[in-house]
């Protein structure tokens, strides 16, 4: 049986409410039957390392800093999403809901 590919995009992974929960939930899901990711949006995310150390892979792209580079951001997130081809685009938080959703438009049409 093929393992459903989640990923998670994330506004940061400050230590916060929501960070935890997601860091929970991914440390409990059976890696079996699941193939978890998540798209870290901020760059200085202290909660980084606990995902890593439970075999939880981060992709960190610093969307949080202004500049003309938040075009080419995007696209490498559209361009990851579209090698890795999850089925499953979770948003967490406000700006991980936003990107989730343009990526799930772009990306699965």
């Amino acid at each position: 049986m093929a393992k459903i590919k989640i990923f998670h995009v994330i506004t940061s992974l400050l230590q916060d409410g929501a960070q935890h929960m997601l860091l929970r939930l991914l440390s409990n899901l059976d890696k079996d039957r699941f193939d978890s990711r998540v798209i870290n949006l901020r760059a200085d995310t202290p909660l980084v390392a606990e995902f890593e150390k439970r075999g939880i892979p981060v992709h960190t792209v610093d969307m949080m800093k202004a500049s003309l580079g938040t075009i080419g951001r995007l696209l490498k997130m559209k361009r990851m999403v579209v090698a890795e081809q999850p089925q499953i685009l979770q948003g967490w938080m406000e700006h991980g809901n936003l990107c989730a959703t343009w990526l799930a438009g772009r990306c699965h049409q």
